[in-house]
């Protein structure tokens, strides 16, 4: 089932992180520890790793976008699958 990732906590102080590139591409298929994505904490630049197996369906945020942990800038699932809620769904979540 499809769901909306939210940029992870990569460090337990992380409370922002700056998403400076996207290693893998929408369509890409996922495996558990396959690198997604390199995010800029306040101390490091780090590696964000895939927890689970699927599908990166949707990229919600482009390369060199400062956000806050939690806040949408993904969705996986598996392929084939109807997001079009979800993209809805992670614009009223990004919304002040």
């Amino acid at each position: 089932m499809a769901q909306i990732v939210g940029l992870p906590k990569l460090t337990s102080a992380m409370e922002e992180g700056t998403l400076v590139r996207w290693v893998k591409k929408e369509g890409d298929a996922l495996e558990v520890d396959d690198l997604v994505a390199e995010v800029e904490t306040e101390k490091a630049t780090m590696e964000w790793r895939a927890l689970e197996r699927g599908v990166l369906l949707k990229i919600l945020v482009p390369e060199g976008t400062k956000l806050n942990t939690n806040a949408p800038v993904a969705i996986m699932g598996r392929r084939g699958e109807n997001i079009t809620a979800l993209i809805t769904q992670a614009k009223t979540l990004k919304e002040p």
